[in-house]
C-alpha cells in the first residue's frame, strides 16, 4: 500500500528531526521552490560539485529516506513529492553532498523542468548525473538513471533515451534494489510502445517486466503499466478473454495509476473510432487530470498531452462544444513548447495537433499543409506508429471534403503502416472501414465520419 509505505517513511524522517506537515498545496509549494531557487543561484555547477561530504549521521540517515520517498510520493501524494525534493536540496546545501544528493538533484531537474523550462531542468539533471559520477554508488544509480531519463525524452531522440532505463535496471540489480529495478524494466516496456517498436518485440518487453514484478509481488508498478499493455495487445489484434487483467485494487490506492486507466481507456477508444467511449473515457481523464496536479516532468505527460488533444478536436467537431475545442488548443500550445526542446521527439506530434486545429476552423489549405508536415517528421524520425496515425487522420479529413482519391490513397498508407508496426487488429479494422465506406458511396454523406 503506497499511502500506508508513505506513512511510516513520513514517520521515521519525524522521528530524526525532518518534519512534514499533513498536507500542502500550490500555495505552499511555489514559495518553497522560489526560495530554493534564489540559495542555487549563488552556486555555480563547479561549486555544488566542490561542496564538502555530508558528515551528520542523522542528515545522511534523512537523504537515505527522502530519497527511496520520492517517486514513491508522486504515486500516492503528488502535493509532498516536491516538497521532499526541495528538503533534500537544503539539507544538501546546509550540511554537503551525500551519496543521495544525486536524487535530490535529479527529482530538482523534474521540478524545475515543470515550473520553469525544460532547458533549465535538464541543466539540473545533468548537474546529477556528474555527482553520480563523483561518488558512484549502484545504490542511488539507478534512481538517478531513472529520474534523469525522464528529463533526457524531452530532449534526446526517444529511441536512443529510452535504453537507459535498461542502465538503471542493471545497477539496480546489482545493489539488490529489486523495487527500482522492476519499475525501471516496465518503464524501459512503456517506452518501446512509443518509440514505435514493432508490437511483438513490445509484447515480450511487457511479459518479461511484468513476469519478474509478479514474482516479487510489486503490483503498484504492474498497475501503472497494465493500461498500456492491455492496449497495446488489443492493437496488435490480442482477444479481449486473453488480455492481463487489470490490477485495479491500486488504481483505487494510487491516484497516479486510476488517471493511467482512463488515459488509456481513451486512447483505444480513439484508435478504434469509437466517438461516444472517447468521449466518455476523455471526460473521465480530464476530471482527474484537473484533480492530480503533477509538480514534475515526466514522459507520460507527451503522450497524454497529444492523445488528449487528438481526442478533444474530434469530439469538437461532433459537438460543437467550445470547451473542446479549447482542450485541443491547450495540449497543441504544450506539445509546440516540448518540439522547441526536442524537435525529434514533439515535431510530428506537433504538426498532426495543428492540423487538427486547423481542420476544427475550417482552414483546410493549412490542414492539408500541417497533416503532410506531420507525416514527413515521424517518417525522418522513425515513428512509425505516428507516421500510421497521422496518414490516418489525414484520410479522415479528406474523407470529411469529399475527396475520394486524396482519402483512399491516405487510409491505405495508414493500413500499411499500421501493419508494418504490428498493430494488425488496427490496420484491419481500418481496412475494413475504408472499404465499407467507399463500397457504394455516391454522396458526401456517405463519407461523413469525422
Amino acid at each position: 500500500n503506497p499511502q500506508e509505505s508513505l506513512d511510516r517513511a513520513i514517520g521515521v524522517l519525524g522521528s530524526i528531526g525532518e518534519v512534514f506537515p499533513d498536507s500542502y498545496d500550490e500555495s505552499d509549494i511555489r514559495p518553497l521552490f522560489h526560495e530554493v531557487n534564489e540559495l542555487l543561484s549563488d552556486h555555480t555547477d563547479a561549486s555544488l560539485l566542490a561542496l564538502k561530504p555530508m558528515t551528520d549521521p542523522r542528515k545522511r540517515i534523512a537523504m537515505r529516506f527522502l530519497g527511496r520517498i520520492n517517486l514513491l510520493a508522486l504515486l500516492a501524494r503528488p502535493n509532498l513529492q516536491p516538497v521532499l525534493t526541495i528538503k533534500m536540496i537544503r539539507l544538501t546545501l546546509a550540511h554537503g553532498i551525500s551519496p543521495h544528493s544525486s536524487i535530490g538533484f535529479a527529482a530538482f531537474g523534474l521540478l524545475h523542468a515543470k515550473l520553469v523550462s525544460i532547458p533549465s531542468g535538464y541543466r539540473w539533471t545533468k548537474l546529477a548525473r556528474r555527482l553520480l559520477d563523483k561518488n558512484f554508488t549502484n545504490d542511488v544509480a539507478g534512481d538517478v538513471y531513472h529520474l534523469t531519463t525522464q528529463l533526457a525524452c524531452f530532449v534526446e531522440p526517444l529511441q536512443s533515451a529510452n535504453e537507459t532505463f535498461l542502465q538503471s535496471y542493471s545497477c539496480s540489480m546489482l545493489c539488490g534494489d529489486v523495487n527500482n529495478a522492476i519499475q525501471n524494466m516496465l518503464v524501459h516496456a512503456v517506452g518501446s510502445f512509443w518509440c514505435g517498436l514493432h508490437l511483438d518485440k513490445v509484447k515480450d518487453n511487457f511479459e518479461a517486466s511484468a513476469c519478474l514484478a509478479k514474482k516479487f509481488g510489486y503490483t503498484i508498478w504492474l498497475s501503472i503499466v497494465r493500461p498500456l499493455q492491455r492496449t497495446a495487445l488489443t492493437l496488435a489484434g490480442v482477444d479481449e478473454r486473453d488480455l492481463p487483467s487489470e490490477v485495479t485494487e491500486m488504481a483505487k490506492l494510487s491516484p497516479f495509476s486510476a488517471l493511467l486507466s482512463c488515459f488509456n481507456r481513451m486512447m483505444k477508444s480513439y484508435y478504434f473510432r469509437d466517438l461516444e467511449q472517447t468521449r466518455i473515457h476523455a471526460m473521465d481523464y480530464f476530471e482527474l487530470s484537473k484533480d492530480l496536479k503533477s509538480w514534475t516532468v515526466v514522459y507520460v505527460h507527451s503522450p497524454q498531452e497529444f492523445f488528449g488533444g487528438l481526442a478533444a478536436f474530434w469530439i469538437y467537431r461532433k459537438t460543437k462544444d467550445p470547451m473542446w475545442l479549447q482542450r485541443g488548443k491547450k495540449a497543441k500550445i504544450t506539445m509546440e513548447k516540448w518540439a522547441k526542446s526536442s524537435e525529434w521527439n514533439f515535431q510530428s506530434r506537433f504538426f498532426l495537433l495543428e492540423a487538427e486545429a486547423y481542420f476544427c476552423i475550417k482552414d483546410y489549405n493549412s490542414a492539408r499543409a500541417s497533416y503532410d508536415k506531420a507525416i514527413a517528421s515521424a517518417k525522418k524520425h522513425r515513428f512509425v506508429n505516428e507516421e500510421a496515425l497521422a496518414n490516418e487522420t489525414a484520410g479522415y479529413f479528406f474523407m470529411d471534403l469529399g475527396r475520394k482519391d486524396d482519402c483512399l490513397r491516405y487510409m491505405l498508407e495508414a493500413h500499411k503502416l499500421y501493419h508494418a508496426w504490428g498493430a494488425q487488429a488496427k490496420s484491419n479494422a481500418l481496412y475494413d472501414f475504408t472499404m465499407k465506406s467507399f463500397e457504394g458511396a455516391n454522396s458526401r454523406h456517405s463519407f461523413n465520419t469525422t
